[in-house]
């Protein structure tokens, strides 16, 4: 070690004009290098020598020995680079400046055993997301709701037309479905609508004559339209005249097993729902004037409630799950390699064929807040057997000392779709028990000292 330190300062002095051939210093310094003991590598064992060799003609005066010591550090170094590499296998730091010894150490530990796992079943409003679903999936029928606040003044004009329409997301299959709209005899807000609220029957308190009904078939370069009825350009023309507005509700006509349509909400502003209306403004002329909708939102129905012995995280239906792990077993000097959580997966359902599953660190212990940010993230498909979430950072802090209060897993964002995974808990068999694995190097500060000589807070 010593004397490639010294081979690496000697050339850093050179290449700075620090040293001449006839400067004493120089000649000490030689004479330092020439005494150190041999390398503990034994490739670089057998350029020593010629290194020597090179320093002694110098030290000597000999007016060529400048060239060949330049040339025979220059090989030197490149071997030492080559050295490192090849054992780098042997060593952790990843470089050849660390001599494969027992200061740096590298090891593994599996946490089965975790202090808590269990679902948590949050709600069933949707009005924070972008897609508005209608249809079914797996036993649970959605409908989507529409607000109209900001219709234009038009009251001198007769309304002869009325227009709904919605520009198509995504869907679950390519089979057509028939959708019908009805004026909704109840107040609601987007921020907390649900199946069962604010409703007097489950499902929203809706007119039973649809007054617009279209087929997702019929997708013109807009989306989905639905033509308004008499009876519908009547419910509009009172909304412009100041009566009761409550919005529509859309759904399935006739539900068909996992038959489920995506459309864009008022969140993506460039796709919102619209109205086009036309009105008569004269016995020869109309004019259409669009309405977006204020506040939108799809409700769903309750699925059948889980085993319990489950993990689980869905959208639409939202539910997240908290588990947490017990670190104290590793030493708080470590730093950590690579942390993974691993979930076998129980069962998987998603329309769109993937999910995304977050992890996310728990702030609060008692209420279970959870940071904003996520600490890591994977993608479940079908097929898929084993959920595996990358969590170095979070682990490394809370080895660190930062408060470790568990993950919440959960779609990063939530109310767009009815997806749906299950997981095994810490009650499964062995194999199957969620996993925190940790890959982790000790004492790495008195490594780094160790190769570089300094001090690292």
């Amino acid at each position: 070690m010593g004397f490639i330190r010294a081979i690496k300062s000697f050339l850093v002095a050179l290449s700075a004009g620090l040293f001449s051939v006839d400067n004493g210093a120089e000649q000490g310094y030689i004479r330092v290098l020439l005494a150190l003991p041999p390398p503990r590598s034994s490739s670089l064992e057998l350029l020593r020598r010629p290194v020597a060799c090179a320093l002694k003609n110098l030290s000597e005066g000999e007016p060529s020995s400048m060239r060949k010591l330049i040339s025979s550090l220059a090989i030197a170094s490149l071997a030492f680079t080559m050295t490192g590499c090849s054992e780098k296998a042997k060593n952790p730091v990843g470089f050849g400046l660390v001599e494969d010894d027992n200061h740096w150490q590298t090891s593994q530990v599996v946490i089965e055993d975790v202090l808590a796992d269990s679902c948590l079943t949050l709600s069933t409003g949707a009005g924070d997301g972008y897609h508005l679903l209608i249809g079914s999936w797996e036993g649970q029928e959605t409908r989507s709701l529409l607000l109209f606040e900001e219709l234009p003044d038009t009251l001198l004009w007769p309304l002869i037309e009325a227009k709904l329409i919605l520009t198509s997301y995504s869907q679950a299959n390519e089979d057509s479905l028939i959708i019908t709209a009805h004026s909704l005899q109840s107040g609601w807000q987007e921020e907390d609508v649900t199946w069962e609220h604010p409703w007097i029957a489950a499902g929203g308190d809706f007119e039973s004559e649809a007054i617009a009904e279209g087929s997702y078939a019929l997708i013109s370069a807009d989306g989905l339209e639905l033509n308004f009825t008499g009876a519908g350009v009547q419910l509009v023309q009172g909304w412009l005249q100041g009566q009761t507005n409550n919005g529509l509700i859309l759904r399935a006509a006739d539900l068909q097993e996992n038959n489920l349509k995506y459309f864009y909400t008022t969140n993506t502003l460039v796709y919102s729902p619209r109205l086009e209306l036309t009105f008569s403004i004269s016995d020869t002329s109309d004019t259409t004037v669009s309405a977006e909708a204020s506040q939108d939102a799809f409700i769903v129905q309750l699925a059948a409630s889980q085993d319990e012995d489950l993990l689980c995280v869905s959208d639409g239906t939202v539910r997240r799950s908290w588990i947490h792990f017990d670190v104290s077993t590793v030493p708080e000097s470590v730093f950590v390699n690579k942390a993974s959580l691993a979930l076998s997966v129980s069962e998987f359902s998603a329309p769109l064929n993937s999910m995304t599953i977050a992890a996310y660190q728990v702030t609060d212990l008692e209420t279970l807040a959870f940071s904003p940010g996520a600490a890591g993230s994977a993608n479940l498909f079908s097929g898929k057997e084993l959920l595996e979430i990358n969590l170095t950072g979070l682990v490394q802090s809370w080895i660190k000392g930062i408060q470790n209060a568990g993950l919440i897993l959960k779609v990063p964002t939530e109310y767009n779709d009815l997806s749906r995974a299950l997981f095994f808990t810490s009650l499964a068999d062995s194999l199957q028990r969620p996993r925190l694995t940790i890959l982790y190097t000790t004492s790495p500060s008195q490594l780094a000292r160790s190769a570089t000589g300094d001090e690292i807070p």
